[in-house]
């Protein structure tokens, strides 16, 4: 039995029987071009013909939906090489992802909070779901305990203690834990380093609060081996925690002893803990030497289509107007006129979008529509014409760009009034609609109860 780190949030476990692995990215950017991996060293197919060569029962554990976790690349090419795979995904409300995978005729399997999944006898998987969309799991390989949270936003010991609550029904310790350890959103704009700073800090505190808490032998910090790869956010990249950091820092130093990181394709073997912790200790040395250079390497890779012409707006099969009266029809239709209530009662205002490339000001409103305006400084945020189409066209479009930062706000305006406006695309996404009649009003009677705020989460 061993277990290998594979990159950025994926690692996996191997039986004599399976192989379980989980969130696999190996290839390709994520967050509509706004991240790329530290180490691209190998492909897909690579990795693929690798598992194949092996003749075992294959299991593919995914925390949540982002494209830094749920590679569909990599699930395309292994359908095309062979169909004997399981994938194992959260139960959820709306089954957005079972129903994709299952119209892919993927094999796939619900796992319902908290329910032991046997993959054989020396291996099983306990999964939680956990906020918007994310999920936790604790897995049993032999006599290991390894649990992983991955992006779960476990930032206080009440959260902590409460996640702990769960896992003592199936275990009362922790051999290793893997968790998230640098920012993953946007923090400010250009200028606002003070704000990354500070975002960097928290990470450091939520890794002290969870250790505490949870009492692993061993803490492998993760899920954050990329980077903020375009020219409109590669200035995200200044504050960002990195495993260097993280071995210096006086928020952690009473934990530096519990702390190992693991770089690509490192293993250790699962049969005895005194040997798999000697070597978690001994491979640390060289991991965090390997991604220091990776860091010092990192530079812009991709960059925006640009079109000034101001007809191209109007007359291109996919525009932002276009983008936007489509999705204004499609959430009449999924939510009815709650989205047009809820601006009524001005808990969303409109927004003014300048796009960029294109000297306009967008006004976007779900009660009333889209006007155009020529350019000034009266605007909410900033973007391109590419990004505005990317946000309006997909039900997680903001989500995405809040994600990869490729946005700028007007300091005359705010984070909460833009986030706010987008919020119909949260309630599909996570199930909120008239297909689940009683989840919505469930919803909204918390929302008239105590004017509750529901905003994107932040990774």
């Amino acid at each position: 039995m061993r277990l290998e780190f594979l990159n950025h949030a994926s690692f996996l476990i191997e039986t004599n029987e399976s192989i379980l692995i989980c969130d696999i990215w190996l290839e390709g950017n994520a967050f509509d071009n706004g991240w790329a991996l530290l180490d691209r060293s190998i492909s897909n197919q690579e990795y693929i013909d690798y598992l194949t060569s092996l003749k075992k029962k294959i299991f593919l554990w995914y925390s949540h939906e982002h494209s830094d976790h749920l590679s569909f690349s990599f699930l395309r090419n292994l359908q095309k090489n062979r169909t004997n795979f399981t994938v194992l995904f959260q139960e959820t409300a709306d089954k957005r992802v079972f129903n994709v995978l299952k119209k892919f005729k993927i094999d796939v399997i619900e796992q319902p909070d908290g329910k032991v999944f046997l993959i054989d006898s020396k291996l099983s998987i306990i999964t939680w779901k956990f906020n918007l969309g994310d999920s936790f799991c604790l897995i049993l390989a032999n006599d290991f305990k390894i649990l992983n949270t991955n992006d779960c936003v476990i930032n206080s010991t009440t959260l902590a203690k409460d996640v702990l609550k769960k896992i003592n029904n199936h275990s009362n310790y922790i051999d290793i834990h893997f968790t998230q350890f640098g920012y993953a959103n946007k923090v400010g704009n250009k200028e606002d380093i003070s704000l990354r700073k500070e975002a960097a800090i928290e990470k450091l505190h939520r890794l002290k609060i969870q250790t505490e808490v949870f009492k692993p032998i061993k803490l492998v910090p993760f899920a954050s081996f990329c980077f903020f790869c375009h020219e409109e956010n590669f200035y995200m990249n200044d504050e960002q925690n990195s495993p260097m950091k993280i071995r210096h820092s006086h928020i952690l130093k009473e934990i530096q002893n519990k702390i190992s990181f693991m770089k690509p394709f490192s293993n250790i073997n699962l049969l005895k803990k005194n040997i798999a912790f000697n070597d978690l200790e001994k491979q640390s040395i060289e991991a965090e030497d390997f991604w220091k250079k990776k860091i010092k390497s990192i530079k812009i890779t991709t960059r925006t289509n640009r079109n000034d012409s101001l007809s191209d707006l109007y007359e291109n099969n996919s525009n932002p107007i276009k983008e936007f009266h489509s999705y204004r029809r499609k959430s009449i239709i999924i939510l009815g006129l709650l989205p047009q209530v809820l601006e009524i009662i001005r808990y969303i205002k409109p927004v003014k979008i300048l796009i960029k490339d294109s000297n306009l000001v967008l006004k976007v409103s779900w009660l009333n529509g889209i006007k155009l305006f020529n350019a000034s400084k009266d605007y909410d945020m900033s973007c391109t014409k590419e990004v505005a189409i990317f946000m309006f066209k997909n039900d997680y479009g903001f989500s995405t760009i809040n994600i990869n930062a490729r946005y700028q706000i007007n300091p005359n305006s705010n984070w909460d009034k833009i986030s706010r406006f987008f919020l119909p695309q949260v309630l599909i996404t996570n199930g909120y609609t008239f297909q689940n009649p009683l989840l919505l009003l469930k919803l909204i009677l918390k929302f008239l109860k105590k004017r509750s705020k529901i905003i994107f989460s932040n990774k």
